[in-house]
This record gives C-alpha cells, sequence and structure tokens, in this order.
C-alpha cells in the first residue's frame, strides 16, 4: 500500500507473535509495507521468521533464526518488533534469547548481552534504520532434556503481524501470519518385565507382566511367541489360546507409546504345554495322600462315587483325557462305557461329589459342562483339575489320605488336596 503525502515522513513497524497450540504452518513470505512522500519513499521489509517453526527433540533442543529488518525505502524509519505468545505449558517453559548480529550467521554462544525471557514475555526491540538500512536479530529458543520428556506433545503457535505506521494518518498492517513449534515424543517406554505363565493347558497359558512406564504414556505392548508377534494388547496380559500340547514355546513383550516409540524387548519366559495324549492313559495320584483316583469298590459304572485308594495296576485307575472345546478335556476311564468325571450336580457350591457318569454328548465337543475339565499345571510340575461347569477345584475332601475318601468339587485353594500327580501307564 503506497500513501503519497507532503509531511516529514515518520515510520514504525510492528510485529506480534503469538502462541495458540494449533497445527503448523510457516512464515513462509517476507512481510512487508510501504508508503511515499514527496520527502522520499517508505517501506520496511521484515524476513526470516520461517526458520522459527521447529520441532523440538532430544537430539535438537535449540532452534535459532536470524530475523532481517530491512528499511527498503529512502527515509529514515523507527521500528518496533514485538514478540507474544498466549498461555501455554511450551511458551512459558521455553528459554528465548534475541541479541542484534551483524549478520545472518548467529554466534554458537549466546552473548551475555542478550535478553532472557521466555515466548510469553519477550521484550520488545525498537531502533531505528536508516534508508535501505538493514539489521539482523537472532532469536534462539531452548529446552531443557527433562522439559522435553515432560512437555512431549505439547504445542505452540505463533502468529505475526506488521503494522507501519506513517505520522498520524496513515497505518498499514501485513499478516497475521503464523508459525508453530512442537515438541516431539521420542522417548521410548521402560522394559515390560519377563512374562509370567500361569493356567497352562495342553492348549493355552495365560501371560502377565510387570507393566512399563512412559513419559507420556503406554498405549499398548506387543506379544512375541518364539520371536513372531502373536498379539497386541493394551494391558499386561495375555492369553495365548492356540498352543499344541507337549509343546515349548518363548515369549517375550515390547511396549509402545502413542508416538510409536518401542521400548527394548523383555526377558525371555519359556512355557510348556501340558503333555496328555488322548492315546495315553494315566493314574491321577494325589500329592498329599499319594493315592489313586478311582470308582469306589473299582467300579467304573455310572453314578459311582470318585474316590482315593491305593495305586495298582488295575485299569480301573487308568484314564484318558480326551480334548472337547475351549482348552477343556473330558476324562475319560478305561472301559467301552466311556466313563468320565463328573460333577454330581449343577451346582456350584462347595462340597459337590465327583462321580463317575457315562459321556453324555454324542461327541468329544458337546458333552455336560459337569464333565469337562480344565488341567493345569503348577510351579512344582503338579496338575489341577476346575470343573468347567462351576469353576471350583478336583479336592479330596479334608484333604485326607484314607482310602475311599470322597473326591469333590471345592473352592481352588492351591493346597495339596487338589494336586495331582500323572503317570503313563500304556
Amino acid at each position: 500500500m503506497r500513501h503519497r503525502i507532503a509531511i516529514a515522513v515518520a515510520a514504525a513497524i510492528f510485529l506480534v507473535l503469538a502462541g495458540t497450540g494449533a497445527g503448523n504452518a510457516l512464515w513462509s513470505s517476507p512481510a512487508s509495507v510501504s508508503s511515499s512522500a514527496a520527502a522520499g519513499t517508505h517501506a520496511v521489509e521484515l524476513t526470516g521468521v520461517d526458520a522459527l517453526t521447529h520441532t523440538y527433540t532430544s537430539s535438537a533442543l535449540t532452534d535459532t533464526a536470524a530475523v532481517l529488518v530491512r528499511n527498503a525505502g529512502t527515509v529514515s524509519a523507527p521500528f518496533t518488533l514485538a514478540v507474544t505468545s498466549t498461555a501455554s505449558t511450551l511458551a512459558s517453559g521455553a528459554v528465548v534469547r534475541t541479541w542484534a548480529s551483524a549478520s545472518a550467521t548467529c554466534a554458537t554462544t549466546t552473548p551475555s548481552t542478550a535478553t532472557s525471557s521466555n515466548w510469553t514475555n519477550v521484550p520488545a526491540i525498537t531502533g531505528t534504520l536508516a534508508g535501505g538500512a538493514s539489521q539482523y536479530y537472532c532469536v534462539r529458543a531452548s529446552l531443557t532434556v527433562d522439559q522435553q520428556r515432560t512437555l512431549a506433545g505439547q504445542t505452540t503457535t505463533l502468529t505475526a503481524r506488521l503494522t507501519s505506521q506513517l505520522g498520524t494518518a496513515w497505518t498499514a498492517t501485513a499478516g497475521p501470519l503464523t508459525a508453530t513449534q512442537t515438541v516431539a515424543d521420542d522417548v521410548a517406554p521402560t522394559t515390560p518385565g519377563r512374562p509370567v505363565a500361569a493356567n497352562t493347558t495342553g492348549y493355552s497359558t495365560d501371560l502377565t507382566w510387570a507393566a512399563s512406564t512412559d513419559n507420556v504414556g503406554v498405549t499398548s505392548y506387543e506379544v512375541y511367541r518364539n520371536n513372531v508377534r502373536v498379539a497386541t494388547v493394551t494391558t499386561a496380559q495375555y492369553t495365548d489360546e492356540t498352543l499344541r500340547q507337549n509343546t515349548t514355546y518363548s515369549y517375550t513383550v515390547y511396549a509402545l507409546d502413542a508416538a510409536g516409540n518401542r521400548s527394548a524387548v523383555s526377558a525371555a519366559t519359556s512355557v510348556t504345554t501340558i503333555p496328555v495324549a488322548p492315546s495315553t492313559f494315566y493314574r491321577v495320584a494325589g500329592v498329599g495322600s499319594s493315592k489313586c483316583v478311582s470308582g469306589t469298590g473299582g467300579s467304573l459304572a455310572s453314578n459311582t462315587q470318585l474316590v482315593i485308594i491305593p495305586c495298582t495296576t488295575a485299569t480301573t485307575q487308568s484314564w484318558a483325557f480326551v480334548p472337547t472345546s475351549g482348552g477343556y478335556y473330558a476324562v475319560v476311564g478305561y472301559s467301552n462305557a466311556d466313563p468320565v468325571w463328573t460333577v454330581q450336580t449343577t451346582s456350584t457350591d462347595d462340597g459337590v461329589r465327583a462321580v463317575i457318569r457315562n459321556w453324555s454328548g454324542t461327541t468329544a465337543q458337546n458333552g455336560s459342562t459337569t464333565q469337562q475339565w480344565r488341567i493345569t499345571r503348577n510351579a512344582n510340575g503338579e496338575y489341577i483339575f476346575t470343573a468347567r461347569s462351576s469353576g471350583k477345584c478336583f479336592d479330596v475332601q479334608n484333604n485326607s489320605t484314607g482310602d475311599n475318601t470322597p473326591i469333590q468339587q471345592y473352592t481352588c485353594n492351591g493346597t495339596t488336596a487338589q494336586s495331582w500327580r500323572l503317570t503313563a501307564v500304556s
């Protein structure tokens, strides 16, 4: 904009940079206004502020820009260069230093004469330039390592306006123009704890691990089995239900955050699924009693009470574990009638007896849930049988060692009354 007037010429330039926390933009072109008078021309320009757009990372904690104020006219021009910012954590946390420079190359070491502030209170720079003269001002903003970690994800948008006033009659404004400063999250989460396996069956295992921490927040975990990723989960636990029986697997875990930073890998844990096979029969001996599971009197007839008796080689103490569904098994006796372990009723009460009944399903997939058991192995390598219908454990009544003590379902408690050893007999 040009104004032709017949008075003495006075000029001012005014720059405002404001942070709003919005998205990226650049000061991509010089901001200038100009006017002319009988005594000469007035045209003042500002360039170089695009370099204030910056992303802080752990390896780029400082941004330095050389801003050029130039009098493109022929008359002397006073100016004011002001920097302000709306309130934000980044704007108030960054240390901002400014100083005059003889060239566009800013000193590596900040001069002692530099002003020190933050984006919210940078002091205004004022001066006067003769016609055709120019002046560089260095602007250096920086964060500490700790600030870069704690302010990760913060953004401040700077807004520029350039105003030139000639006397009291004419004012022109260029802008607003915007730029953005952002703090990147490049800090990886801490390493997850070693996975711990529990409730391992022939086909599944439950994994848990100590959670990771992060400067912003952990968003997910990657679970690897034998160095192949098998799942991505949002909590520090995972159940793998795609395993083969009598097989050993190795598990590791990585943690990730929203920025995609990935932790170091956890220590590995080894898991071996239960080695029971449908074609093999086993004796089942109680850890607390050292006696074996059998029907009362050695009978496998339907509705016979299951008890413990001294272990022998009798086929009435031989049991096979046949997969049903969902990681459960039918425990089948050595007989053409398919006698199986059964919870006597569908009640979930403690003390309901375990008996022998013929398999109720026409296939191994649709028998009653009272006839299905989850088999898990504890830290001692002993086995625990949990009823599908109630979630309660196969238990020797009162943890007795006496012959013909009944077996019942009871709340799982980790005692020897609920722990069993398997010995293959065929």
